[in-house]
């Protein structure tokens, strides 16, 4: 489909997000970069396995009208903690299962995949749900596939550039975060947490400032994903860091036309 004659384009491009818990998705006007619908599907079951999740898929595929339209490219990002950054200096494509092993539980039959970060020399290694990938070629001939923690990351250093000064963006979801801390588009840290409750959330987030010997009474901290300001976790961070704030997406509205709350919440999918 990505190679098919201009005169057989539709320029829509669609957007996918997976995660245990839901699908969202975005339709993209290419020639316009604005987003023409945005949607999150909340799965019926929580996918603790691959199959459940693969199930969970289909379901929501089989039913959702929009995605049966024809588009020029699909791209799909496994919202997942599968995965672990390289610096280009360290990276051997030849070994990149022994990357994950220090930090996630990789078992022999897990393929493993890495995007490459050209801008910044990173590589993020991960496993790629090829169960997932192979469903999803039933409901399209051609698909591309990110980790989301590859434009996460990415978009945080974008961010980060001329500030000569440590930091943090906390990407709040409904069950992990990620912490992204960056100084003038150089990575210092990443790492994504499971969390319960907001007491969870609060003493992972100061816990690991501690170990990087970040000072909350003067690290930049910024909440971007499924959070506002009175969310139960911005207020707990509220209380302990002198500047946190919910990032302004409003710059963003500009570009892609999603709101400012949409811009937020789907951070990663609105900049894949």
């Amino acid at each position: 489909m990505l190679n098919q004659p201009i005169t057989a384009k539709t320029y829509k491009k669609l957007l996918i997000k997976i995660d245990a818990h839901h699908l969202s998705y975005a339709i993209v006007d290419v020639l316009t970069q604005n987003i023409v619908h945005l949607q999150q599907v909340k799965f019926t079951a929580y996918a603790n396995t691959i199959s459940v999740l693969t199930e969970q898929i289909k379901q929501s595929l089989t039913t959702l009208v929009d995605l049966k339209m024809v588009f020029d490219e699909v791209l799909v990002l496994h919202n997942n903690n599968y995965n672990c950054f390289v610096p280009g200096a360290f990276f051997d494509k030849n070994k990149i299962e022994s990357y994950l092993q220090y930090n996630t539980k990789v078992f022999e039959s897990d393929d493993t995949a890495y995007d490459f970060l050209e801008r910044y020399d990173l590589y993020n290694i991960y496993v790629p749900f090829t169960n997932i990938n192979n469903l999803l070629l039933d409901f399209w001939p051609e698909i591309n596939y990110k980790n989301a923690n590859s434009v996460l990351v990415q978009k945080v250093l974008d961010l980060s550039k001329n500030k000569e000064q440590n930091l943090a963006f906390v990407h709040y979801q409904e069950n992990h975060f990620e912490l992204v801390v960056v100084n003038n588009q150089k990575l210092i840290f990443y790492n994504s947490f499971e969390h319960k409750t907001t007491e969870d959330f609060i003493y992972y987030l100061l816990f690991t400032f501690e170990q990087l010997k970040l000072n909350p009474e003067h690290i930049i901290t910024y909440f971007i994903g499924n959070i506002h300001k009175q969310h139960t976790a911005f207020l707990m961070a509220y209380k302990y860091i002198r500047y946190v704030s919910v990032y302004d997406t409003q710059p963003f509205v500009t570009l892609n036309k999603a709101s400012k709350q949409e811009n937020l919440e789907h951070f990663i999918l609105l900049h894949a």
